[in-house]
């Protein structure tokens, strides 16, 4: 396991945002298949010490044992780039990122950064946070809260998948 980037106190363990419930809705099936491929496609990189390679469907031993140390049970990859999936300017993207990062600074969230790009595409890559211990139900909260179609969502063991919301 590596030394860690960027996070918070090993004291930071609490479950921010508050115990509130949210309830998820089905999600439709994903519209547009291409969008799909490209998501799954792209390489999710985690400034851990050294760096490790987050790709949906493929455990992943590094962020496993990030979640023991931090005593969490999970962990999501989100990013506030590109909303909607629809490219924006340089500025309009660091504007938003900023505003997530201070939100999820706000909220009490450790966080590493990450940064997603696909290895054969055109698309520009897009920074954003795995963060520790966020669950589905406040990734699902925080994706709609910035517009982002998908997020990764990364089971205790670091078995990453990909989560659609409407």
């Amino acid at each position: 396991m590596g030394v860690l980037l960027g996070l918070g106190s090993a004291g930071e363990r609490h479950r921010p945002g508050g115990g509130r419930r949210v309830h998820l809705k089905k999600v439709p099936a994903v519209m547009d298949p291409d969008l799909d491929k490209a998501y799954r496609e792209t390489e999710y990189w985690v400034a851990t010490q050294p760096p490790t390679c987050v790709v949906i469907g493929v455990q992943n031993p590094t962020i496993a044992a990030l979640h023991r140390y931090h005593d969490v049970a999970c962990s999501t990859i989100i990013t506030a780039h590109n909303p909607r999936s629809l490219q924006q300017s340089t500025d309009l993207n660091a504007k938003a990122q900023a505003a997530l990062t201070d939100q999820l600074n706000g909220a009490g969230y450790s966080k590493v950064l990450a940064t997603g790009k696909h290895p054969h595409g055109a698309w520009p890559a897009e920074t954003g946070w795995l963060v520790l211990g966020m669950d589905e139900a406040e990734a699902a909260v925080w994706a709609r809260r910035f517009s982002q179609y998908a997020v990764v969502w990364i089971d205790a063991q670091g078995r990453p998948d990909l989560r659609w919301f409407a």
